[in-house]
């Protein structure tokens, strides 16, 4: 290290001999910077001692503010002392209307302690003379609470004595002082106050039971015994079935075929005599390909009412249809066709005719024709098809008049014409 020190010193010795004449380019100041460091250190010592001056400030307020607070924190033990010393409620209320504060300040402990003036209700208790304990026991009554009954018999159900011996060695062994007694007395009054309360609470429970019950027994009695507030009056058959037919005819329209034959149905088993819902739910099984639903629903009709001859009529055409010719003569006996003429039922007698001369049975179909020419008697037609079933039974008299009348009519056609030109001189040559 020597040698390289030495090297370094020889160095600098040469440079310095070595002057040119020309100024550094930058010039280095070669005083040392105590004058920041003084001033630093200044400011560092302004700063302590402004920190140390605070916080003996704040020091001061908090041992003002611990004063004050230390002394409800000693009524931990004060609710004891006092359950053993058996003080009464009066001298609890003397007492504690002595430990009032009031709004002037001390000298020493309430450093630090802004205080306002009283308001104008307190001005006004404290003029009127109420007492602590008075004040603590109205509160402790006005403050309602459901739970108050359930902590009650929860307290009631814990030991109330506290051992003597136990008792006497929490208590310290100093005298107690006189703000130490009155927290004490307030203490113990506060409990009181709320045992008075609870009981309050639970009589209170007691009478509101009953009358609750009461109350509950009397709406029951109310509820049962009282009428109903609207009469409802039951639907007859007849409205029952117009309700059913006109879903089934509006089920029909949007083309539900299934749900107006259910609707249709509950129509004609709600009231039988509804006429339109029968003629509808026939049409629509018939419709639908199903003769025989819509024969049986017809029957049904007529074995309700056997003089009415619209079922037999629409059975008719069904059978018709089928050709079912014998069967459409069963249902229309001769005894009807003067009911059918009363009714100007042209179509009926027109089915009973035709069919009866389908299948050979000109009696009948006599019957169903002279109905025809009463009812129809400028239609060649009904004279035509009246002159051939009598030609048929021998009645050549009857016949030969019959034919007579329908050429005379006309509105034959040819064939029919001939035909009746052709009987009618074959009958007058028999004479």
């Amino acid at each position: 290290m020597s040698i390289l020190n030495n090297t370094l010193k020889s160095l600098d010795e040469r440079n310095e001999s070595n002057d040119f004449g020309l100024s550094p380019t930058v010039q280095l100041s070669k005083q040392r910077p105590t004058l920041r460091i003084a001033v630093v250190l200044v400011i560092a010592i302004l700063t302590v001692a402004a920190y140390f001056l605070l916080t003996d400030d704040n020091g001061d307020r908090s041992g003002t503010v611990k004063s004050t607070t230390e002394k409800p924190s000693q009524t931990a033990v004060a609710p004891n002392k006092a359950s053993t010393e058996g003080t009464s409620i009066q001298g609890i209320e003397s007492q504690a209307s002595n430990t009032v504060p009031t709004a002037t300040p001390t000298s020493g402990s309430m450093e630090g302690i802004t205080t306002s003036p009283l308001s104008s209700e307190d001005l006004a208790l404290r003029t009127k003379g109420v007492s602590v304990a008075e004040q603590v026991i109205t509160n402790a009554a006005q403050d309602i609470d459901d739970e108050e009954p359930f902590r009650f018999a929860a307290s009631t159900a814990e030991p109330q004595e506290i051992d003597t011996a136990s008792t006497s060695a929490a208590a310290p062994t100093s005298a107690p002082s006189t703000y130490e007694t009155n927290t004490a007395n307030s203490s113990s009054a506060n409990v009181a106050s709320n045992n008075q309360s609870s009981a309050e609470n639970t009589r209170a429970e007691n009478t509101r039971a009953p009358n609750n019950e009461a109350v509950r027994n009397a709406t029951q009695e109310s509820i049962i015994t009282r009428g109903p507030s609207t009469t409802v009056k039951p639907k007859s058959a007849e409205e029952q079935s117009e309700i059913h037919f006109a879903a089934g005819m509006k089920s029909y329209e949007f083309g539900m075929y299934q749900e107006a034959q259910k609707s249709l149905s509950l129509a004609l088993t709600a009231n039988a005599e509804n006429h339109e819902a029968r003629r509808q739910l026939a049409a629509l099984y018939y419709g639908q390909g199903s003769s025989t639903q819509a024969l049986s629903v017809l029957s049904d009709g007529v074995l309700l009412a056997p003089s009415n001859l619209e079922w037999r009529e629409l059975m008719a055409k069904i059978l018709v249809g089928e050709n079912r010719f014998e069967e459409v003569l069963s249902i229309m006996p001769d005894n009807l066709d003067e009911n059918a003429l009363q009714a100007s039922r042209s179509d009926y007698l027109i089915l009973k005719g035709t069919s009866a001369q389908a299948v050979n049975k000109p009696r009948q179909a006599v019957s169903a024709f002279s109905a025809m020419t009463l009812l129809e008697p400028n239609n060649g037609k009904w004279w035509m098809a009246l002159g051939i079933n009598q030609d048929a039974l021998d009645q050549a008299q009857q016949a030969a008049t019959a034919y007579k009348r329908a050429l005379s009519l006309g509105g034959l056609s040819s064939a029919s014409a001939q035909y009746a030109t052709a009987r009618l001189q074959a009958l007058q040559e028999q004479r």
